[in-house]
């Protein structure tokens, strides 16, 4: 979480008032900060999903990360970070991707114990 926490938080040199951009697009091809946002949350969200075996609850944590990082951006002006909806959302379609990479991996795991417990190759 350290990137993340360094992606999201770190002050930049910009000056901004308090406020939250509402906005709800899908972005084009090339619209890098977006998708930064989108996979900012994959590997979080799968290396904690798996290590907890519980990949729905840190999707539900990871979207509440989100909206806690957007929340202080909005009103930590000093940090020259700006807060946008679309970033929760990006980020909490991130992390419902490495949820479900996780799940996968769960049930790779839990099959392959299966098979071998059984007896089979």
């Amino acid at each position: 979480m350290l990137p993340v926490v360094a992606l999201t938080l770190v002050p930049t040199s910009r000056d901004l008032v308090v406020g939250c951009a509402a906005e709800w697009y899908f972005p084009k091809l090339g619209a890098v900060e977006l998708m930064a946002n989108l996979v900012l949350f994959v590997p979080p969200a799968l290396l904690f999903g798996v290590a907890l075996r519980r990949p729905l609850l840190v999707l539900v944590g990871a979207s509440a990360a989100s909206a806690l990082i957007e929340v202080l951006q909005a009103f930590a002006t000093t940090l020259g970070r700006s807060c946008s909806t679309n970033d929760w959302l990006y980020n909490t379609l991130g992390a419902v991707l490495g949820a479900a990479v996780a799940v996968a991996a769960l049930r790779a795991s839990r099959a392959i114990g299966v098979q071998r417990a059984s007896g089979g190759h």
